[in-house]
């Protein structure tokens, strides 16, 4: 990505949240790895954090995603003078970690990511990890969501669900109903130890709320992604490949993203918009999962996500355990009146 073309993208995005007097919204600056381009990097913060527009209640938030391995000072101290927050790319302890991201040689990268994650939290950033989960790392998620809480101080975690890659070329790929008592049993040791834990948090607090949950994807309706070539489109992962869901570009004065076939499409796809869903007793949880893994797995991003239909009903059934399992618990004690039963 160039200079021009980062401003450029910008004001596109200024427009838009102009045009629905949004009151709060996120810039994501995601890569490759963007510490690698710190030219732009340090031109579009800036411009970033000087952005206005109509409606606007509250500052814009600014998230920048690194593997780590790369620092600078430099950028740390513009980020730091610009209010931008961090996630670090970590999946797991050592052992889990350079299985999945060694360096190309073959060396591990696990010590330097750690270190700059410390690095950033020392300086005072707000700093998240991402962990993606594998085969590499799924028996033991538990194990390492203790890890981060307990030895880096991570104030939580947020495991990402695992995308194919073209031509099924992911060898660490795991079907997430396989590995959904791996993910409960972390979720639950994060919160135990006053974490948060967001592959399941974002759909529990929908719970919570008594809310449904329509779409578990900013993809979906919530996300404008500039390309490196100034092309638009809903889905970081879908410039992956050719990115055929990419149109437009931000160097046209006339481009309105919201006018777009591809934005248009990807808005609409949610599970009460697909015929295959109703009916699901997790519908109100699932939110349809990552439209791009159904369209690698299945050819269409209307298809579902291979990845969420057996998880979910298991996180479903593993809900209700909890549910159940703590109002009886306040029954036995007495906190709350047994529900009536008729006959």
């Amino acid at each position: 990505m160039t200079p021009e073309i980062a401003t450029a993208g910008i004001e596109v995005f200024r427009k838009s949240l102009e045009r629905h007097r949004q009151p709060l919204a996120k810039a994501t600056i995601y890569g490759g790895e963007p510490l690698l381009n710190r030219p732009v990097l340090k031109h579009a913060i800036p411009l970033l954090r000087q952005m206005r527009w109509e409606g606007q209640e509250y500052p814009l938030q600014i998230l920048c995603f690194t593997n780590g391995i790369v620092y600078d000072p430099s950028v740390t101290e513009l980020f730091l003078e610009h209010g931008v927050s961090v996630g670090i790319s970590l999946d797991g302890m050592k052992e889990h970690h350079d299985a999945a991201r060694p360096l190309v040689d073959g060396s591990s990268t696990f010590d330097a990511v750690v270190a700059s994650y410390k690095r950033y939290k020392e300086a005072g950033l707000s700093v998240g990890i991402s962990c993606t989960i594998g085969k590499h790392n799924a028996d033991h998620l538990a194990e390492i969501g203790r890890y981060f809480m307990e030895e880096l101080g991570a104030p939580g975690v947020q495991f990402q669900t695992p995308i194919q890659m073209p031509g099924n070329k992911n060898p660490l790929y795991v079907n997430m109903a396989d590995v959904a008592d791996s993910a409960w049993d972390a979720f639950k040791t994060i919160r135990d130890l006053g974490g948060e834990e967001g592959l399941a948090m974002r759909r529990l607090s929908r719970f919570m709320e008594g809310k449904f949950h329509h779409r578990d994807c900013f993809a979906v309706g919530g996300e404008l992604v500039v390309a490196a070539d100034g092309s638009l489109g809903p889905c970081h992962n879908a410039t992956i490949g050719g990115g055929e869901h990419f149109r437009g570009n931000v160097l046209d004065p006339n481009v309105n993203p919201e006018r777009q076939s591809n934005f248009i499409e990807w808005h609409a796809r949610m599970p009460v918009n697909m015929p295959g869903c109703h009916g699901c007793p997790a519908i109100g949880l699932c939110g349809g999962g990552c439209p791009y893994n159904a369209l690698l797995a299945r050819g269409s991003i209307w298809e579902k996500d291979p990845q969420q239909c057996g998880y979910m009903v298991k996180f479903l059934n593993q809900l209700l355990e909890e549910v159940w399992g703590r109002y009886s618990h306040s029954v036995e004690q007495g906190a709350v009146a047994p529900v009536a039963s008729y006959s």
